[in-house]
C-alpha cells in the first residue's frame, strides 16, 4: 500500500493490533495514495528498532512510501492498522 503525510499518533492506543503497544512500537496515521477515495481511517504501526522503523523516521511530510504488512480491524471500528513488516521508497 502506497501511503503519504505521516502523522505520529502512538497517543491513541486503539491504533495498535492485538499483542502491540506503545512500549515497543509507534503508530502513525497516514493518508492511503493513488486508488479511490479510502473513507476508512488508516494507520500504519512499526516495531521500533526495525530497519522499516528507521525508514519511517526519515520521512517528510509530503514524502510517499509503501509499505507492506497484516492489516487489522476491530469489530465496529472504521480504523485499519498496518502492522509493518517493510517499507520503502514508492516507485514510478
Amino acid at each position: 500500500m502506497d501511503v503519504a503525510d505521516l502523522r505520529e499518533s502512538s497517543t491513541s492506543l486503539a491504533l495498535f493490533p492485538p499483542g502491540t503497544s506503545k512500549v515497543d512500537y509507534t503508530a502513525y496515521t497516514v493518508a492511503v495514495v493513488g486508488g479511490d477515495s479510502v473513507r476508512t481511517r488508516v494507520a500504519v504501526v512499526v516495531k521500533d528498532d526495525t530497519a522499516a522503523a528507521k525508514y519511517l523516521n526519515r520521512m517528510v511530510t509530503g514524502d510517499k512510501i509503501r509499505v507492506r504488512g497484516t492489516a487489522y480491524s476491530a469489530p465496529e471500528s472504521v480504523q485499519l492498522s498496518i502492522l509493518v513488516d517493510w517499507a520503502g521508497p514508492v516507485q514510478s
